[in-house]
């Protein structure tokens, strides 16, 4: 069996509790193997590389959006 994972918990569109919350539960429900979220919750401004985002990004910090992930597993 390949370990799939899932990247992008607590960011963009998803990046409100409901959400996170939801893919958690989506992906246990799935068998992936784990969810991933970036590790800088802040970006710099103006954006230049090798910034992946622009700094108005909507981004939650990495280690309440997994402890949350967790609980709602």
């Amino acid at each position: 069996m390949i370990p799939i994972g899932w990247f992008g918990v607590g960011s963009g569109a998803f990046a409100d509790g409901e959400s996170v919350a939801t893919i958690a539960q989506t992906a246990e429900s799935l068998g992936f193997e784990s969810i991933w979220v970036g590790e800088h919750p802040v970006l710099i401004d103006p954006q230049a590389p090798p910034s992946p985002l622009p700094s108005h990004s909507e981004l939650m910090d990495p280690i309440p959006v997994l402890a949350y992930a967790a609980a709602s597993t």
